[in-house]
């Protein structure tokens, strides 16, 4: 029932046709052209008619914190189809366990206007959408100033936990979505089956930004049983829900494509299309060859470029616009895939490990050995049953990185990785590895109490140890000694963590563990990108090698040396890299149609610059202009040069790429054939396919996209011009 203040506006229709939520007593039905502001007093139960539009003008709904089950209802509950409008800010939470805007199964809430609305569900439902046990429907939001809030369990805009929910798109505005502990910003509550969650190119932007706990900020919850439809991102399609802390898209993020070539295999592989700034899983492996196994992908033919591993989680691994091509990589012997094993193995000489460990075995390293990690995964479980580390060497060893790694002890009194008493473990090489205690060892090092290790080299790679409690991430556990640790090269993250309210010393970043020894640390490097944090506290007999000067990133008033008397406290946490005048710097130039990169962008003499163009659609690498400070030319061989005694500068030439020759006949590729006919151009070609054409100059004559399958373009110039369609690039003559 209507109070009497809502009757007068509905019935007499003659002033305002405002409801003022100050001066409502009971709860009722809000109808189509009516306008709510003010802020709600009672209790009530608020629900918007069956195809009604409503504006929201300075409204007010606090959902009552009281734990009463008879108010079980949204802020706002939709009796079906309905429209919200914006106008200036509003406030709308949700009831007992509601959402702030419940949406039903079948039915869809617009959002749209100009104005702010602020929306919170409470424990099990979102700000906007679905709540406990109800099952919701669409969300289409096209304009506003939208911060959506989910409870425990639930996204702040999507499916509450349990049932189903309808599809999320999201076509204007400026939306940010925060979910509840165990749900991502934008998509299914815990339990919840979600539609797709499509969020357009017209946006001014949208933030997703995951709860505690919630392994994605834009999809599913972090249970088994919740799920989600396709995810697209402007022009970017994912089946995976979209990992990260939180994540923001906007129209200006440019995707680029992933393209992957068999090298020496057979099969086919589609491209994939990325987004910068979104973690995605890149594709699994499609192509095989006889008598080979696949052990990776790299951005060079030979191996010489960057690893990545089969299906890796990649981010920002190219430049927007640009199409990166992965080679893939064969090997010839034996390539381990751990993701077979039946068993505990033991690697031998000249082994590649590749692969995600299924099972709780052993993996060991014969004494002598020299392995590769290859994209290894062995994420243990902590189980006094499984007594060993992640990997163990039953020797010395020498472990060469290639790709990303992950390695994780199982019960939790065992490293990530071992070396027994007055052996040494080497680890270097290209890639990262990730190492850490599944309790109470050394990510790298020792176990507890009892179980000391031996020495540990790192040359170069991207290292990340964790130690656990008492122990350090290099070096020695609580009560466990650790040999000598030294740091040749490498980027190294190191965190150590002492037992809180236990006496004895603390444990290490690198170095020795809580009531331990460790022998003797000795810091240096080899490349001027080298850097050591070390998280906890460093051990206190520390040498830095001979030559080799350290500072603090950002402080070059202190340098260290191996003369120097350091207080490592102080240290605590900071990057510690070579001086800059140990090193020299590349700068690369702006470059007209393309982009050049270098990397790295500093180094030593004698060390190897790599460098990646991106040429403009429709344009080609013409030449690198690479020159040291007194202006002599620098040779780039293989898109690779050596680093002189000297800073440098890097430039790039793009010219246009005359693509493939098109004449009367037409030429067809990917399902598109493009041809030209007198001053008209043909393109037939799926409807909404985008296309541009440009002169040879780079001028841009027309883009659009294609309205049917046949599309005729005029062109009024007489010439030659080039057509971008479908990743490709035609020449077609124009009146001639």
């Amino acid at each position: 029932m209507l109070s009497a203040l809502v009757f007068a506006a509905t019935a007499g229709q003659a002033q305002n046709n405002t409801v003022d939520l100050s001066t409502v007593n009971t709860s009722f039905e809000v109808k189509d052209g009516q306008i709510l502001t003010g802020t709600l007093g009672i209790n009530c139960k608020i629900e918007i008619a069956d195809g009604a539009s409503i504006t929201l003008n300075n409204a007010i709904i606090n959902g009552s914190e009281e734990l009463n089950q008879s108010l079980e209802y949204a802020g706002l509950t939709c009796l079906g189809n309905a429209t919200i409008i914006l106008e200036g800010e509003n406030t709308v939470k949700g009831f007992y366990e509601s959402a702030g805007i419940f949406v039903p199964k079948g039915a869809t809430l617009k959002i749209q206007g100009s104005g702010k609305l602020n929306a919170y569900g409470k424990t099990n439902a979102c700000g906007i959408g679905g709540a406990f046990n109800k099952a919701s429907g669409n969300i289409l939001i096209e304009g506003g100033i939208i911060n959506a809030t989910g409870g425990n369990y639930a996204p702040g805009i999507g499916g509450g936990k349990n049932l189903t929910s309808g599809n999320i798109t999201i076509k204007g505005g400026t939306v940010t979505a925060t979910g509840g502990n165990n749900a991502p910003g934008i998509g299914s509550g815990e339990g919840n089956k979600g539609g797709n969650i499509t969020i357009t190119n017209t946006v001014t932007s949208v933030t997703a930004t995951k709860g505690e706990y919630a392994p994605y900020c834009i999809g599913v919850a972090g249970s088994k049983s919740s799920s989600c439809g396709t995810i697209t991102l402007g022009d970017f399609t994912t089946d995976e829900s979209i990992e990260g802390e939180s994540v923001t898209f906007t129209p200006s993020l440019k995707s680029y494509n992933v393209a992957f070539e068999a090298n020496g295999g057979s099969g086919e592989m589609a491209s994939v299309t990325l987004l910068p700034g979104f973690a995605t899983h890149m594709p699994q492996n499609a192509f095989t060859r006889s008598g080979y196994k696949f052990i990776g992908w790299n951005t060079e033919k030979d191996g010489s470029g960057t690893s990545y591993a089969n299906a890796e989680f990649v981010t920002d691994i190219s430049t927007p616009g640009s199409t990166l091509t992965l080679y893939a990589q064969w090997y010839q012997g034996d390539a381990i895939d751990l993701s077979t094993l039946t068993g505990n193995y033991e690697a031998k000489n000249n082994d590649i490990l590749t692969g995600k460990l299924n099972g709780n075995y052993k993996i060991t390293i014969k004494d002598g050995a020299t392995v590769t990690l290859h994209g290894v995964t062995i994420e243990g479980e902590n189980d006094d049953n499984y007594a060993w580390a992640g990997i163990t060497c039953l020797g010395d060893a020498t472990i060469n990185l290639v790709a990303k790694n992950i390695v994780k002890g199982f019960d939790s009194e065992y490293p990530g990785i071992f070396v027994p008493e007055d052996k040494t473990v080497t680890i270097k090489g290209t890639g990262a590895l990730d190492a850490s205690s599944n309790g109470v060892a050394a990510g790298i090092g020792a176990g507890w109490s009892k179980i000391p290790c031996g020495n540990i080299v790192i040359e170069s790679g991207t290292i990340k140890a964790t130690g656990g409690n008492g122990a350090a991430g290099i070096g020695g556990g609580r009560y466990s000694s650790c040999g000598d640790i030294t740091i040749k090269g490498g980027q190294i993250t190191a965190m150590g963590k002492t037992m809180v309210d236990v006496s004895g010393s603390k444990a290490a970043g690198i170095g020795k563990g809580q009531d331990a020894t460790c022998s003797k640390v000795t810091l240096g490097y080899t490349k001027a990108s080298d850097y050591i944090i070390a998280n906890g506290y460093i051990a206190d007999k520390i040498a830095i090698d001979e030559g080799k000067t350290f500072i603090v990133e950002g402080n070059s008033t202190q340098t260290y040396t191996s003369a120097s008397t350091i207080n490592w406290e102080t240290l605590n946490g900071k990057k510690l890299v070579p001086t800059p005048s140990a090193y020299y710097t590349i700068t690369v130039s702006d470059a007209q149609n393309g982009t050049v990169k270098a990397s790295p962008l500093k180094a030593f003499n004698g060390e190897t610059i790599t460098l990646t163009t991106y040429p403009a659609t429709g344009y080609k690498l013409s030449k690198y202009i690479v020159k040291d400070n007194s202006g002599n030319d620098v040779t780039v061989t293989d898109n690779k040069f050596t680093m002189p005694e000297s800073n440098v500068t890097v430039a790039a030439e793009f010219e246009v790429d005359p693509g493939t020759p098109v004449s009367s006949t037409p030429k067809a590729t990917a399902n598109i054939k493009v041809w030209s006919f007198g001053n008209i151009v043909i393109i037939e070609a799926a409807p909404d396919t985008k296309y541009s054409i440009i002169d040879l100059q780079g001028r841009l004559i027309k883009s659009a996209t294609t309205k049917s399958t046949h599309e005729e373009i005029l062109i009024s110039k007489t010439g030659i011009y080039l057509v971008l369609i479908g990743g490709k690039t035609f020449k077609v003559s124009v009146g001639k």
